[in-house]
């Protein structure tokens, strides 16, 4: 149980290399305004702007995103932004709350393994005074 527990984790930490992706989470305008805003903005404003109001400070890695509801912006194409609308119940799954979620179910199964091999010690001790 223990062994598993690490197994676990490293899986984890694998999917986060492999399916990780850094986005900025924004509020999406209406796609009919993106191209009013794209006519009003100053080239020096940031180019999420153009798009929807940003949420949080910056970039954030997420998982498990469905790559047809990012956006890339033709004047930035490294920069990609994932519309997010909060009210209708999406959240993006980070990778913090990920990495998170895997280290509690593994400080669980770490648990249940000690557990069980405390368990299994004391019917042993059991058994063999028992048996004496």
């Amino acid at each position: 149980m223990l062994a598993l527990a690490v197994l676990g984790l490293f899986a984890c930490q694998t999917a986060v290399s492999l399916l990780a992706v850094e986005v900025m989470i924004i509020r999406a305008w209406p796609e009919a305004e993106w191209e009013a805003q794209r006519a009003i903005r100053d080239p020096r404003d940031p180019v999420w702007q153009v798009y929807g109001v940003r949420e949080g400070s910056g970039p954030v890695r997420v998982m498990f995103i469905n790559a047809e509801t990012l956006i890339t912006p033709p004047e930035d194409p490294t920069m990609r932004l994932l519309p997010v609308d909060r009210a209708a119940g999406q959240e993006p799954l980070t990778v913090n709350a990920f990495l998170f979620r895997a280290t509690l179910a593994a400080a669980a199964a770490g648990f249940l393994g000690c557990g069980l091999l405390m368990a299994g010690a004391i019917r042993a001790r059991w058994a063999r005074r028992r048996a004496t």
